[in-house]
Formats: structure tokens, C-alpha cells, sequence
């Protein structure tokens, strides 16, 4: 059985980043980052392949742990088949998601396997939802420090910036 980060990481910042190290030093394992499509999220920027080349090249995720979910079925035998599913809590509100997630995928069962890494409050404002929307109003800057510097570019890049 194997620990797993599942997350649809589009794109990927520091603070999914930093839950993946903590939870690795904090059960002393190796865990996978599982890459999957959220359905109760829309499709997001980037395809599974370019957020998997976005966590090896701009944060050194080895390829071998990086795992791509494609299918409703393989997140189902990633989440029945996991030792332990690590997910980043920032707040009450993603506990509810989590359990929204679970009811969909029919997995409430698993829930024991949960391994949560509270979110430090200097992270807490950070989602992929409003870097992206922080990126489209030119509100972000780089002093933010929510991704890599170099990362700017490619998101501005696929939004056509």
C-alpha cells in the first residue's frame, strides 16, 4: 500500500508543495503525488501531463513519484488501495470538500485513511483558483512567492497573457 497526496494540482504552488514535504516528514514515507481531475471542478488549465512536468521541473518531484489518475476508476483504486491519503486542510471549508469529494467518488469508507497536514496561516490564502484569477487581474507578483518565479511565465503563457 502506498501514501498518497491525490490532488488535481493545476497548477501546482507552495503550498501543495509544502503539504506533500510535511506529510512525507511527518510519516517518514515516501508519498506519492497522485494527479487527478477533480469532477466537481472544472477541466483548469493545464492537462495531467503538463501539471505532472510542472511538479518534476519546478519542484524537483521525481518523475517515479508522480502518478497521473486519468480515470474515475483509477482514483477509486488509488484511494481504496492507499495506505494513507494525505490532504492539505486550510480551513473548515475543505473538510467539507473533502467529504463532498468522497460522497461523489462513494469512498466515505476510506475516510480513516485521511492523513491531513494543516495548511501554516502564511499559506492559507494560497489556491489555484485565485493565483490564477490574482494572475489574470495582474494582481500577482512574484514577491507573492506562491509558485516558482519561472512558473509565471508558463501560466501566463497558457492564459494567453
Amino acid at each position: 500500500m502506498k501514501n498518497v497526496y491525490i490532488a488535481s494540482v493545476n497548477p501546482m504552488h507552495f503550498s501543495h508543495w509544502n503539504t506533500l514535504k510535511e506529510a512525507k516528514e511527518k510519516l517518514n514515507e515516501k508519498v506519492y503525488l497522485c494527479i487527478g481531475q477533480n469532477d466537481l471542478k472544472d477541466g483548469g488549465l493545464f492537462s495531467l501531463e503538463e501539471r505532472a512536468y510542472i511538479a518534476h521541473n519546478f519542484y524537483g518531484i521525481p518523475k517515479e513519484d508522480i502518478v497521473l489518475l486519468f480515470t474515475k476508476e483509477i482514483i477509486l483504486e488509488a484511494i481504496t488501495n492507499a495506505k494513507n491519503i494525505v490532504r492539505g486542510i486550510r480551513s473548515e471549508k475543505d473538510l467539507v470538500e473533502i467529504e463532498a469529494i468522497s460522497k461523489h467518488y462513494g469512498v466515505i469508507e476510506n475516510s480513516k485513511k485521511l492523513f491531513p497536514i494543516f495548511v501554516s496561516d502564511e499559506m492559507k490564502e494560497i489556491s489555484s483558483s485565485k493565483l490564477i484569477q490574482k494572475i489574470k487581474t495582474g494582481e500577482y507578483k512574484p514577491e507573492d512567492n506562491w509558485i516558482p518565479v519561472e512558473l509565471l511565465s508558463l501560466i501566463k503563457e497558457k492564459l494567453k497573457l
